[in-house]
């Protein structure tokens, strides 16, 4: 026990150290269609009990999309060309207003699908249509399509056969809970449709059963991954309720990441949703508590719910271009068994241009370990078109991976903007190892995001 607390305890301090070290060392030098099936389920759809199956259930489909990154910092602003914008001034209050230079749940941050992005500059906002409804009611969402040429074992693409696929149709309403001298209230309901929905389902009871799990069409489904409350003041802010994961760095909507194609850590390390309570404390405007607790992973309301656990995390903001971070998740997941799970990530302005982003995982369930470490880099060349490398190793003790149980993924990508709504992201990847579906082919993917 305790040489796996060292090894996992080993690996998070490597991540943020090095991510760190890289960061200041920069800065300083700068001054169709199937049915759906179930890993833990086999072929006569009995439950197998004990599994060591991924998080999510293997459907075929695709996923994922994006959002630009941080376009640079008021630290590091030198004269530069007029199609290089210029970074916001870091917010007073990270728990409302802090999203990191790329990516990061919805779970912990508040601001809606693109909407208030605070990301890139006010340019590269989408227009948000529907933010001004009577009685403080914002509407809004985002429709996501593509087409990959070729399955992978990761990345909401498995299965896919050149076909052209409806993602992830993405509606919310909200009433944000206001931060202020005094305490207020609010809630959000999001409802989500597409090739994508069957893995934001209620998947994680035993059966699996209840709630949005089965309401699926084909390889297509409807899944409501965030029906919550909210209470908010200054320095706190607590949902109560069904809502996106906070672990990892690769969000669930698709519109808040940079690649089409996902990480295996996300896809299947990481739980996709929580039911349960969730608070973020704003310690100051750098420093942000996670505490909470929930009934297993992606379950919901059920009364059957299987697993309890508890949810920890910090953000720090080193300074304007430097930013590390790490989610924990203790105790009885449900379906995957009891365990811990432990993501950390740093994240770099290195120039106005180029961002980089180091996110490691350690996961350790009922004796099957997973180590997973995903590097990221981005250059920004203008204001409608920016680049992107991602680099991913993963390693799993599942069992049937033959000899070798560590596999590889190598996405290169980008990402261009015709219009203020719109984002469309090319990619090839090609994945090799022991989960590679094509081994050392070249996979080419592109998608279309409209944010309303």
């Amino acid at each position: 026990m305790k040489k796996k607390f060292a090894n996992w305890l080993g690996l998070v301090a490597s991540v943020v150290a090095s991510g760190v070290a890289v960061g200041q060392t920069q800065i300083t030098n700068l001054s169709d269609e199937g049915t759906k099936s179930y890993p833990w389920r086999n072929s006569t759809g009995q439950v197998i009990p004990n599994t060591n199956s991924p998080t999510a259930p293997v459907v075929k489909g695709p996923g994922e999309t994006v959002r630009f990154f941080q376009a640079g910092s008021q630290e590091l602003q030198q004269p530069s060309p007029s199609d290089v914008p210029a970074a916001p001034v870091a917010p007073v209050n990270p728990a409302e207003k802090q999203v990191p230079l790329a990516v990061q749940s919805n779970a912990i941050h508040e601001q809606g699908y693109a909407n208030n992005c605070n990301t890139c500059n006010d340019t590269w906002a989408p227009k948000s249509y529907f933010n001004n409804l009577p009685g403080g009611l914002k509407f809004g969402g985002f429709t996501q399509s593509g087409y990959y040429s070729d399955p992978t074992f990761g990345g909401f693409n498995s299965g896919v056969d050149d076909r052209f696929r409806s993602h992830q149709n993405w509606f919310y309403l909200a009433e944000e809970a206001q931060a202020g001298a005094r305490w207020d209230f609010g809630f959000r309901a999001d409802v989500v449709y597409g090739i994508d929905a069957p893995f934001f389902q209620a998947f994680g009871n035993p059966g699996p059963s209840g709630f949005d799990n089965g309401w699926d069409y084909g390889s297509y489904g409807w899944a409501m991954p965030q029906l919550y409350a909210e209470i908010a003041n200054c320095n706190w802010r607590f949902k109560a309720g069904r809502f996106l994961s906070p672990i990892g760095y690769e969000s669930i909507p698709s519109i808040d990441n940079f690649f089409y194609s996902r990480t295996l850590l996300r896809t299947y390390t990481e739980p996709y949703t929580m039911t349960g309570i969730l608070g973020e404390r704003a310690v100051n405007d750098r420093f942000t508590l996670l505490l909470g607790a929930s009934l297993g992973w992606d379950t919901a309301f059920d009364r059957n719910n299987s697993g309890f656990n508890a949810i920890t995390g910090v953000r720090y903001r080193l300074n304007q271009n430097v930013r590390v971070g790490l989610t924990s998740s203790f105790g009885d997941t449900g379906i995957r068994n009891s365990g811990s799970l432990n993501s950390a990530y740093a994240e770099m302005q290195l120039t106005n241009r180029i961002c980089y982003v180091i996110q490691g995982d350690v996961l350790n369930l009922s004796g099957q370990d997973e180590l997973g470490l995903v590097n990221g880099l981005y250059y920004q060349v203008n204001r409608k078109l920016a680049l992107g490398s991602r680099l991913e190793w993963w390693k799993s003790d599942q069992q049937g991976l033959g000899t070798s149980r560590s596999t590889y993924n190598w996405t290169v990508g980008a990402n261009y903007r015709p219009l203020q709504n719109i984002v469309i992201r090319p990619e090839l990847r090609t994945d090799w190892g022991a989960f590679a579906a094509s081994p050392g082919d070249t996979l080419f993917g592109v998608d279309a995001i409209f944010a309303f």
